[in-house]
Order: C-alpha cells, then sequence, then structure tokens
C-alpha cells in the first residue's frame, strides 16, 4: 500500500482568521491611547499638572487699595505674594517667628502701614496678577504680568494706577493665577482680591457745593464790576481825546475878533478926550 501523504492546510484561509480575530480583539478593548496609557496626550497634560502641583506652597496675600477717593485724583493699587520665608517688604511691619532655616516667616507677620492682609494663594510658580472689573477711569500698570514666585524666599509684586474721572461705587478685581513656565496653563484656580472704591464729587455735597457756588458766584460779580470801570474809562478818554481834538480845530468866531479889534481904539480916545479936559481947564 502506498504511504498516506500529510494534509496541507491551506495559507490564505488562515491568515484570515487570524487578522479577523486580531480586529475584534481591538474593537473589544480599545487602542492604547484609549484606555488611558501613556500614549495619550491628555493623560501626559494631567500628569504634569499634577506634578507640577505637588510642588506648590501656601504664600501670603498683602494689597493696598483705598477704599475712596475724589474724581480728578488718582488712586495707587498694589499687591504683593510673599512666600512663607521671604522677607516680603508688606509683611516687615511686625516682628515674625524664624522658621527652620533661620529666616524669618513674612507670612505669619502684620502687614506694614497701608497694606492689608488679603489671603493666602498657591505660588512656587510663575504668578500671573490682572486689575479686572470695571474702574473708574484708566488704569496704568507699571509692573509685569507675570511674575516668579518660585522658591519660599521668594515674593513679587504689582502696582497699578487708576485715574478716577467720574464719581459713583466701582469694584475693583485683581486676579493672581500660578502658571506653567513653558505653557502659560494655571496651575490651579485663580485668586481673587476684591475691594469697592467709592468715588465721589465735591461739587455734590451742600455745604461745599453752596460754598463753591458763592465764590462762583463772586467771581462773576467781580468780573463784571472790572469790565464796567474798564469800559468807562476806555469812554472817558475817548471823550477828552474828541474834545481836544475840536477844541483845536475849532476856528475863532469873527464877533470875538471885532471885539479884540475895537478895544485899543476905544483905549486911545479915552485917552485923548481926558487929555483935552486936562487942558480946557488949565
Amino acid at each position: 500500500m502506498p504511504a498516506p501523504r500529510s494534509r496541507r492546510w491551506p495559507i490564505r484561509p488562515i491568515s484570515a482568521v487570524l487578522a479577523a480575530l486580531a480586529a475584534l480583539t481591538v474593537a473589544a478593548c480599545g487602542t492604547p491611547e484609549s484606555v488611558g496609557t501613556p500614549t495619550n496626550n491628555q493623560w501626559i497634560f494631567q500628569q504634569q499638572i499634577i506634578s507640577s502641583r505637588g510642588a506648590l506652597f501656601t504664600a501670603a496675600i498683602y494689597s493696598s487699595i483705598p477704599g475712596t477717593t475724589r474724581t480728578g485724583q488718582q488712586i495707587d493699587v498694589s499687591v504683593e505674594v510673599c512666600g512663607p520665608e521671604s522677607r516680603c517688604p508688606a509683611g516687615q511691619a511686625a516682628p515674625a517667628p524664624a522658621t527652620g532655616t533661620g529666616v524669618p516667616a513674612t507670612g505669619t507677620g502684620a502687614p506694614a502701614p497701608g497694606a492689608s492682609a488679603a489671603g493666602e494663594m498657591q505660588a512656587g510658580a510663575l504668578i500671573d496678577a490682572r486689575l479686572t472689573a470695571d474702574p473708574p477711569g484708566h488704569v496704568d500698570s507699571t509692573a509685569v504680568v507675570t511674575q516668579p514666585v518660585i522658591a519660599k524666599t521668594d515674593y513679587a509684586d504689582w502696582q497699578w494706577t487708576v485715574h478716577a474721572d467720574r464719581p459713583g461705587s466701582f469694584r475693583l478685581r485683581i486676579s493672581l493665577t500660578p502658571v506653567q513656565a513653558a505653557t502659560s496653563t494655571p496651575l490651579m484656580p485663580a485668586t481673587v482680591v476684591s475691594q469697592t472704591i467709592t468715588v465721589t464729587n465735591p461739587g455734590k455735597s451742600s455745604g461745599q457745593g453752596t460754598l463753591d457756588r458763592l465764590k462762583s458766584a463772586w467771581r462773576g460779580v467781580a468780573a463784571i464790576v472790572g469790565g464796567v470801570a474798564a469800559l468807562a474809562g476806555a469812554v472817558g478818554a475817548v471823550i477828552a481825546v474828541l474834545v481836544g481834538i475840536r477844541s483845536l480845530r475849532s476856528p475863532q468866531r469873527p464877533e470875538d475878533a471885532n471885539a479884540d479889534e475895537g478895544t485899543e481904539p476905544r483905549r486911545r480916545d479915552r485917552r485923548k478926550a481926558g487929555e483935552k479936559s486936562g487942558r480946557g481947564s488949565g
């Protein structure tokens, strides 16, 4: 008997079956990026933010925001973010307990004159500070928007000048946000320092308004009197000039000339008559 031949399976049907099984497995389990593996961009972003948050620390906030002002004046607004081991000027007014590093802890001291404690925030990163809301006029910033408070010995300050040009009550808001250095992505929600500013108009108060109105009326009367006096003087000067010119230009009247001419002959006749009477009597 001839030896039995071994059975050969076709190559193409086996490859097709394996490919189908692989496709079913992928469809059921999903792709590597969809199951939260390190190759997912969102997962990487989350890990970066979480890692950066782990390096943050609590910092003190001090602010100086006047509560009232008047129209036509300017107010200086400032805020400071102070690391717990920094020599922050706003926190140097009162002695603070020493820390393990031997550096005074600013965050536990009393604020300097003009500044007030405004809470705490998470620092240890670049801090973005912005003045928002509707101020009573235009605002000038005198500091860089983003400044570093990386170490616990760091501090940063920001200043703004608000020019008040209309009366009313206005809410100023200063937003402080720690951000990533490379992308400026916020690491934590913003910490907001807010203050209501009341801008008054001095002319609106009754006493001051009455005094201002009296002063204004007196200035008006004085201006009118001065104007009338000046006008009277000018008119008098004009009249004097006109009279002088007329007297220079007016000719002598004929009767006055005749009167002058007849005076001398009459005098001579009187002298002659006197002489004759004297001789006759002699």
